[in-house]
């Protein structure tokens, strides 16, 4: 039996916007005929268009200059950024793109576009962190079996081995999805959970073969709770809720472990 075919939300994006060179149509079109859970995917993700262009409007001329050269993209956007006066006709699903692009709508723009220097990975994934809510991941559940082979794939990208007993479900909070970034041209994987009662969070691991280890240090980034820490070849940064002392065991299980 074929394993079974995980669409990530950008894909999924593009699937309803129309956009086959995002998306895999013909794999969606089929999935679709069997797969309730992606049904409620598309349901969720079939968001007011007409929101998101008011909203681009208002942020559009900052973008124009605020999308980084090297921050975070997901694997589908890995084409340089169109630039946003480029085209009258630009589409939904690549006004979509470029706002993730910046991480800003709503979030991040301020941040962007007034630091005037260079930013952390930590930052853009704090920025990325910031837009998710519950019903992001709520309505992932799968077999055992598929998230650990996905999790292995996804660590594979970093050098790194991460059994799904290291990640899985502990202290109220469930493991949900792994997915691979990019900072700078490097691999920076994420590590989706959820709380039992709603809270996103996520584990980001980012390859530096830099440094020194380092304790955990807690701090407060995008109105969130986070944890950082290195073992001196890999920096991790732990985010997500407000509940300092929910983090801080997270961190130090993880850190454990992985």
């Amino acid at each position: 039996m074929s394993a079974k075919r995980e669409f990530s939300d950008e894909e999924l994006v593009a699937f309803l916007d129309g956009e086959n060179d995002f998306a895999p149509v013909s794999e969606i079109r089929a999935a679709l005929d069997k797969d309730v859970s992606l049904q409620a995917r598309l349901q969720q993700l079939s968001i007011d268009t007409d929101l998101i262009r008011e909203t681009f409007s208002r942020v559009g001329p900052a973008l124009e200059t605020a999308v980084p050269a090297g921050g975070i993209v997901s694997d589908f956007s890995a084409a340089p950024a169109v630039p946003v006066r480029q085209s009258r006709s630009f589409s939904f699903s690549q006004m979509a793109a470029a706002a993730i692009l910046a991480l800003g709508i709503g979030f991040g723009v301020s941040t962007l576009t007034t630091d005037g220097g260079d930013r952390s990975w930590q930052d853009y994934v704090a920025s990325y962190q910031a837009l998710y809510a519950t019903s992001t991941l709520a309505h992932i559940e799968r077999p055992q079996d598929e998230m650990s082979a996905e999790l292995t794939r996804v660590s594979a990208a970093i050098g790194k081995a991460i059994e799904f007993d290291a990640v899985g479900n502990t202290l109220g909070v469930d493991y949900k999805r792994a997915q691979i970034l990019s900072y700078k041209g490097q691999p920076l994987i994420q590590l989706a959970f959820l709380s039992q009662g709603g809270v996103p969070y996520a584990l980001c691991i980012l390859k530096t073969g830099e440094g020194s280890a380092d304790k955990v240090v807690l701090d407060e980034m995008q109105g969130m709770s986070s944890a950082f820490w290195s073992n001196g070849e890999y920096e991790y940064l732990l985010i997500g809720g407000d509940d300092e002392s929910v983090i801080s065991q997270l961190a130090k299980h993880y850190a454990a472990r992985i």
